[in-house]
C-alpha cells in the first residue's frame, strides 16, 4: 500500500503536536500583574506628626517602570487611613532612571491621617518596558502588611 508509510507520517505529527500543546498548558503563561512588584512601607515620624504611608512600584529584574506614561497610579482601599486615595507619579519619585524613559522603580507617599494600618489594600496602573518594548497599560491589585520604619 503505498500511502500507509505517510498515515504514519501524520500520526507521528498529530501526537507530537498534542504533547507541545500539553506541555504548553501545564505552564501557566506569565501576566503583566506577575511581572510588576508591590511594596508597601510606613515611615513612622516624631511625637504629634502624622507618619507616611509609601507604595513602591518595581518591576522584576529585566522590566523597567515607564517613566513618561501619565496614567500611573495607585488607587488605595477606603480602609486605609490615608490623606490622598490617589496617587499619581507627582506625589512621588522615580529611582533608577535609564536613558529611554524608564526607571527601576516608583516610590509614592502621602501622609497618615491615622495610626499606620496592619494591612494596605489597593490596585495600581502601570506601563513596564524592557530594553525593546513596553507592555500596554495594565492594572492590578495589591494586599500587603506593610513594612515599617522611624524617620531619622
Amino acid at each position: 500500500m503505498p500511502g500507509y508509510p505517510r498515515v504514519g507520517r501524520l500520526f507521528l505529527c498529530l501526537v507530537t503536536l498534542v504533547a507541545a500543546c500539553a506541555s504548553q498548558a501545564e505552564a501557566p503563561a506569565e501576566t503583566w500583574t506577575d511581572r510588576m512588584g508591590v511594596e508597601v512601607r510606613t515611615v513612622e515620624k516624631g511625637e504629634g506628626e502624622a507618619g507616611e504611608l509609601q507604595v513602591v512600584l518595581a518591576p522584576k529584574e529585566g522590566w523597567s517602570i515607564n517613566t513618561a506614561y501619565p496614567g500611573v497610579k495607585v488607587e488605595l482601599a477606603e480602609s486605609v487611613p490615608a490623606e490622598k486615595r490617589v496617587l499619581k507619579k507627582d506625589d512621588g519619585a522615580f529611582e533608577g532612571e535609564k536613558p529611554g524613559d524608564k526607571a527601576d522603580r516608583l516610590v509614592l507617599s502621602t501622609r497618615l491621617s491615622g495610626p499606620a494600618p496592619a494591612k494596605v489594600e489597593g490596585s495600581y496602573k502601570a506601563v513596564i518596558c524592557t530594553k525593546a518594548s513596553c507592555s500596554p497599560p495594565f492594572t492590578g491589585t495589591f494586599s500587603l502588611a506593610p513594612a515599617g520604619a522611624k524617620a531619622e
